[in-house]
């Protein structure tokens, strides 16, 4: 029996905005539903994590999705969802895997990323998964420092990408997420997001709210909360996205 989708509920479609997360967020007063996705060809004022700039050119592909989950464990959505990510990114025959917290990589370079917000709403709470990839993109409309550090799914696979038959591939990839999430399959998910983080064994510098910690990635939490061994055998805790003290502000690779 074919099951019935929770994502793609309904996929509404835009030339430009200015983020589709900011208008994921005003399509709350239409009472859209939980699985919705809004879907635009460029983003004017795209945003990433602690508001730096997204840059967001044409031949990309960026889309929010709207969830409505409990509250509880929420903050995982944001680092588990790239999970669906990686999965579509692989069906087009690419070793994608993800940089802690939730940037999406092939071979050292970024491909795309994840900016998940939470939003109260009429009493109703929600998640707005924010994820754009480098899909087509021509990687000659970023800035230089941006350009260095980025790749597109095009330039590695060496053929243009159909963006209709990959935004179809990862929306039925992140229902299947989903499912799991609301079943509280964490355990399994934390592992299967370890199998896939490259930041695990690095040497690293975190500068967080509390100062700098410098020393070897060593385990992710059930928490999500990147575990990391200092120089003195000390174990450290972050959270990405959190306002403890610990929370991240960037990583540097020693």
């Amino acid at each position: 029996m074919k099951r019935n989708k929770i994502i793609q509920q309904r996929v509404i479609e835009f030339d430009a905005v200015e983020s589709t997360n900011e208008k994921a967020k005003e399509m709350l007063d239409e009472n859209i539903d939980e699985g919705s996705v809004i879907v635009a060809k460029r983003q004017v004022a795209g945003r990433g994590r602690f508001g730096r700039k997204w840059h967001s050119p044409p031949g990309g592909l960026y889309l929010s999705i709207v969830l409505k989950p409990l509250k509880k464990n929420v903050h995982l959505i944001s680092l588990l969802s790239g999970l669906p990510v990686v999965a579509t990114l692989r069906e087009w025959g690419v070793e994608a895997t993800l940089k802690w917290p939730n940037d999406l990589m092939i071979e050292g370079k970024k491909v795309g990323g994840i900016l998940c917000e939470g939003v109260h709403h009429r009493n109703e709470f929600y998640v707005i998964v924010g994820i754009g990839i480098n899909t087509s993109t021509d990687l000659r409309r970023f800035p230089d420092d941006v350009r260095l550090e980025a790749t597109s799914l095009k330039r590695e696979v060496k053929k243009d990408i159909d963006k209709n038959d990959f935004l179809s591939k990862l929306l039925d990839d992140y229902d299947s997420f989903y499912r799991r999430y609301v079943a509280c399959e964490f355990v399994s998910l934390i592992q299967e997001y370890k199998d896939r983080c490259t930041t695990l064994g690095k040497h690293l510098t975190v500068e967080t709210a509390r100062g700098r910690v410098v020393g070897m990635a060593k385990d992710i939490s059930s928490q999500g909360a990147l575990l990391i061994e200092e120089t003195d055998g000390k174990g450290v805790e972050v959270f990405e996205g959190s306002p403890l003290d610990a929370a991240v502000i960037f990583i540097v690779w020693l």
